[in-house]
């Protein structure tokens, strides 16, 4: 078996100070990332082009902000693309990939295991056993539709190596240890870890869902406010959602997108929340300050490239 720690990443910093939002102004389109990790051919077709992926291969493709249809396998599900400035893959197989962390000691230092315990539990998930055991692992199983590399920081893509050595700059002299994190086609995964890593016959559960019965993205589906002037905020949201699945010009959608998600912030002011918050008249009884909290999740849209809709 490998001698590896294994663990986690500590150089957000740079990822988290750029977006999904950032340099978009004279853009309309963004690249995804087609990915097929099986062992086969694959056909594919998105609106009226179609794709052929050799087993164990990829390719990326530019595709409009706008409405699509993917079709596979007999299946087909529409989805919504929008501005974002991060890698996407996807995955129109709904395979299994695995989202890891590996530690690196650097040269020349002697791990500081106070250092590793007290990040280890931001960067450990918990996975469940056949058994029904729970562990904690520095991997995470992702099969869904989309992969996005904002929710996910992969600092090592599809194709790209760990390696038993590498070169990081920005290291602090107070840290022994560096993490780097990738994301791996599930085989590729096993190949790396080596069978000693895991159980005997282990294997990850196979994905069950299908295109067809993909959930789509509820994101003001039945908010309603007992307060008039935060209603007409409410259904205002919704109506520009619902007219980011409908509208056909790119730049359009942007406009829309940019809406949703930065206008939010000049619709709920205090003058808003002096009218309709609890918090400010006693006398008031309704739902308005857990209304407003959801209607700024739309901030969220920017961790997205596209989502899915029915």
């Amino acid at each position: 078996m490998k001698t590896i720690y294994y663990f986690f990443f500590v150089l957000f910093i740079a990822f988290l100070s750029g977006s999904c939002q950032n340099n978009q102004k004279a853009i309309v389109e963004k690249k995804f990332r087609i990915d097929n990790p099986t062992a086969n051919t694959i056909s594919l077709q998105i609106d009226n082009s179609t794709y052929q992926l050799p087993a164990n291969s990829g390719k990326d493709v530019m595709l409009k902000y706008g409405s699509h249809t993917l079709t596979y396998n007999n299946q087909s599900v529409k989805f919504v693309a929008i501005p974002c400035d991060e890698d996407v893959i996807l995955n129109p197989t709904l395979s299994n990939y695995v989202f890891y962390y590996e530690l690196f000691k650097i040269r020349g230092k002697e791990i500081n295991m106070k250092e590793v315990n007290r990040m280890a539990p931001a960067y450990l998930f918990p996975f469940t056993l056949a058994s029904g055991e729970v562990v904690k692992v520095p991997f995470k199983l992702v099969n869904s539709l989309f992969i996005e590399r904002y929710e996910y920081n992969w600092n090592l893509g599809l194709g790209e190596q760990l390696r038993n050595g590498l070169t990081v700059a920005g290291i602090t002299t107070e840290m022994t240890t560096v993490i780097r994190s990738k994301i791996f086609r599930e085989k590729e995964f096993f190949t790396y870890m080596g069978s000693d890593y895991f159980p005997e016959n282990f294997s990850f559960p196979k994905n069950t869902a299908t295109l067809n019965n993909l959930p789509a993205l509820k994101l003001y589906d039945g908010l309603s406010c007992d307060c008039e002037p935060a209603q007409k905020i409410v259904s205002l949201k919704q109506r520009q959602f619902d007219s980011l699945k409908t509208a056909t010009d790119p730049a359009e959608v942007k406009k829309i997108y940019d809406r949703i998600r930065t206008g939010i912030y000049k619709e709920i002011t205090p003058k808003l929340d002096q009218a309709c918050s609890p918090r400010y008249n006693k006398n008031l009884k309704n739902n308005y300050d857990s209304i407003s909290v959801k209607l700024l999740q739309a901030e969220g849209l920017k961790e997205k490239n596209a989502f899915v809709y029915k």
